[in-house]
């Protein structure tokens, strides 16, 4: 198994809209970024799985990108442009979608990946396309072509869809959320932003389904979660980091910053975002870390957690990109554990019974094992 490591690459030379100091609004959520609490996971998490992921030569995989599991399968795509599908409750390997090409029933590139009623479906950025796959074999169905470029594709129940048009390829210099049609047709802009802000990227998480009617959407630009369903579309939740200026986005005034430096210390922003009818989970970057952020809907407050007590290893950053309802992804590698159970006596005290068992019985060269959370 090839190494994952994970990347935070904050590369930021952005030109942005009108930050003023008085920009902090009287309904933010303030979030304290130097002050961390412990929590126990029990608050938050329903119950933690582990699956060990069967390792043969078919079913090495490369860095994970994303996960997606359903009630028979886990999806897992990784940074070579393949879906590798595995049994959901035992780990063993199924099959694998890897066709790179310019043929039918190929791609260039997978951007993104969704699961719908029997389908897995692939969006090829390069070629502008959707591609079916069958969940049963992997088997090619059909493809469609987008008439806009997006970055990601999200299923509703009701067979729309949603999706995030990034600027850098954007028309106009345009960017957002769109409502798309089960024939990928745009049937309505729900978010839409000017200019150049390049924080909508393949590796942010920005939707999340509350329930068959309800979802949430993270806008990045404005730190800000939106709830749409076929009634409504209203701002819901609005975050604001150690009290700091927010970067105010203003259409139609561009203000360019030429210290990437400044702007970082003046900003952090969401990366990852999972919302339960419970609890917000965010993974927040600024220019010195990255932090879990738990809101309690319940208490009305955030939390800036330094660990969940009670159970080890500590999901307490880098979730891996999945819309999975109420569930959380974390991939451990097995060599990296082999070193901490061997160097670290603290660790190998309280680290979990089941997932010693399954590292003790690993290789370096293991597919990973997957930690999957359940979330209340």
């Amino acid at each position: 198994m090839k190494k994952n490591y994970f990347f935070i690459a904050l590369i930021i030379s952005i030109a942005f809209f009108n930050c003023s100091k008085k920009n902090i609004e009287e309904n933010d959520i303030i979030v304290k970024l130097n002050e961390k609490e412990i929590i126990n996971y029990n608050s938050v998490i329903d119950s933690i799985k582990y699956i060990k992921l069967e390792t043969k030569k078919e079913s090495l995989i490369s860095n994970i990108k994303k996960i997606l599991m359903d009630n028979n399968n886990l999806y897992i795509q990784d940074n070579l442009s393949r879906i590798f599908v595995f049994n959901s409750q035992n780990g063993l390997f199924k099959y694998v979608i890897d066709k790179v090409g310019q043929g039918p029933g190929e791609y260039i590139h997978i951007q993104d990946f969704c699961l719908n009623k029997q389908n897995i479906e692939i969006l090829d950025i390069r070629r502008k396309q959707i591609i079916h796959y069958k969940t049963e074999d992997g088997s090619y169905d059909k493809s469609f072509t987008l008439k806009k470029f997006t970055y990601s594709i999200f299923p509703l129940n009701n067979e729309n869809y949603l999706t995030n048009l990034p600027n850098d390829l954007g028309d106009n210099n345009k960017f957002g959320v769109d409502l798309l049609d089960a024939n990928y047709t745009v049937k309505k802009n729900l978010l839409e932003y000017s200019g150049k802000y390049p924080l909508f990227s393949e590796n942010e998480s920005i939707f999340s389904e509350l329930d068959s009617n309800t979802y949430g959407i993270l806008s990045i630009v404005e730190g800000a979660i939106y709830h749409f369903s076929e009634s409504s579309f209203e701002k819901k939740y609005s975050f604001a980091f150690n009290g700091k200026d927010k970067v105010k986005f203003n259409k139609g005034k561009t203000l360019l910053s030429n210290n990437s430096q400044e702007l970082l210390d003046k900003i952090a922003y969401i990366r990852f975002y999972k919302e339960t009818m419970h609890n917000i989970i965010l993974n927040v970057i600024n220019a010195n870390s990255i932090y879990l952020i738990i809101y309690s809907k319940s208490e009305g407050k955030a939390h800036n957690i330094k660990y969940l007590s009670g159970h080890l290893p500590l999901p307490t950053a880098g979730f891996l990109k999945s819309e999975t309802r109420n569930t959380l992804f974390n991939s451990i590698a097995p060599d990296i554990y082999l070193e901490l159970i061997e160097n670290e006596p603290e660790f190998k005290k309280n680290i979990d019974k089941e997932l010693y068992s399954l590292i003790m019985n690993s290789t370096e060269d293991s597919n990973p094992i997957l930690q999957v959370i359940h979330l209340k």
